[in-house]
């Protein structure tokens, strides 16, 4: 695992150096769980320790992602995947809840986090990234099965510095689960997996 730290300190530190030259991450997350915020009361979120399915997702609603990270470019790794989501629905033609905009969008806006630690929780840093996690990527992404439009702002650490972008190769959708149910429990019940595919650059 501290090789492993070392391959990304030294991948994120080359990307920021080069200016012009990027270099890829795959990271791959697992039991991603969407906690939607579909309950008024707030004495009563992540307190319940039942399973408890979310409510149907409407227009600007709110949620928590949270994943576990288990491999960097196809090598066993440990971290957290956390994402704060807003459901954002946009069309030119709106109807019946939609946003009236010029671009055509279901999807969630997402400000992410990925942070990978060692076995012993040293962390070199974070990754940070915002963008819509649905419809197609950008130019400039893997050649096949992406989608997402991410862009990676900025980190911590390792990372300090780096930009970049963000898409998914493939996914497992999150299961979704009210912000009433407890988290702590999130490693022993089903949830979603995704492979990120970054570009990091200066």
């Amino acid at each position: 695992m501290k090789s492993q730290v070392l391959l990304l300190m030294l991948i994120a530190a080359s990307a920021s150096a080069q200016g012009d030259s990027a270099r890829d991450l795959t990271i791959e997350v697992a039991k991603t769980v969407l906690y939607l915020t579909d309950n008024p009361d707030y004495s009563r979120l992540a307190s319940v320790a039942n399973q408890v399915p979310r409510a149907a997702s409407r227009n600007f609603g709110f949620g928590v992602f949270v994943g576990d990270i288990v491999a960097v470019n196809g090598k066993p790794a440990r971290g957290t995947y956390v994402a704060r989501t807003a459901n954002i629905s946009l069309g030119a033609n709106a109807q019946g809840g939609v946003g009236i905009a010029d671009i055509i969008t279901n999807a969630f806006l997402e400000t992410l986090v990925l942070e990978i630690t060692s076995a012993e929780a040293a962390s070199p840093g974070i990754l940070v990234g915002s963008g819509f996690t649905g419809g197609p990527s950008p130019a400039g992404t893997a050649d096949s099965g992406t989608s997402w439009n991410v862009s990676i702002q900025g980190g911590t650490g390792a990372f300090l510095g780096v930009t970049g972008q963000l898409a998914i190769q493939a996914i497992v959708p999150a299961r979704g689960a009210s912000a009433t149910e407890d988290p702590s429990m999130r490693r022993t019940r089903d949830g979603g997996s995704s492979r990120f595919w970054i570009r990091l650059s200066r």
